[in-house]
């Protein structure tokens, strides 16, 4: 059973006109990841959402698996092989499999355009610096030992100051 999270001013019910005081219709967007088949957002825009002006593939490799590892406990110190750069440059990949990859970055640089990424959550935990996360769900101030889970398909935007996080994507 699905639960609703309600913020702002909705309809009675859904999937019909709705309109603002000044007799303006406000434009409804239907968000999911999943079609009709799970979790979904309405959206209600003051205008119609945003136009994408350019849209290009952002590839993130895993590199070589390694098949051979041996499994047992691994101690890492993530800061010698920290990247710097923005949010999306500055990732360093650490291990991954099928299910999951763990990145770590030094975020030295603010993000300048809107990222949205249609494959995978994203969970950040940042140890330290703060910043800011723009999405269109709203803004989140980010500060030391945050955890912020991003949920696929939103486009985001994150502006830092010296933010060294670890990720798992």
């Amino acid at each position: 059973m699905p639960f609703y999270v309600k913020q702002g001013e909705i309809p009675g019910k859904r999937h019909i006109t709705f309109y603002k005081e000044d007799g303006e219709l406000y434009r409804e967007e239907l968000f999911s990841t999943h079609g009709f088949s799970n979790i979904y957002s309405n959206k209600y825009h003051h205008n119609m959402p945003t136009k994408s002006l350019a849209m290009e593939s952002f590839s993130i490799d895993h590199g070589q698996a390694w098949s051979d590892a041996l499994v047992q406990n691994y101690k890492l110190d993530s800061r010698l092989a920290d990247s710097e750069g923005n949010f999306f440059t500055a990732r360093n990949k650490q291990f991954y499999n099928q299910d999951l990859a763990i990145y770590t970055a030094r975020v030295t640089t603010d993000t300048e355009q809107f990222y949205r990424n249609a494959y995978a959550d994203e969970v950040v935990f940042v140890h330290e610096g703060e910043g800011t996360l723009y999405s269109e769900y709203g803004t989140l101030e980010i500060k030391r030992w945050d955890y912020l889970v991003i949920p696929r398909g939103p486009p985001i935007s994150l502006n830092s100051t010296a933010m060294p996080m670890s990720g798992y994507w």
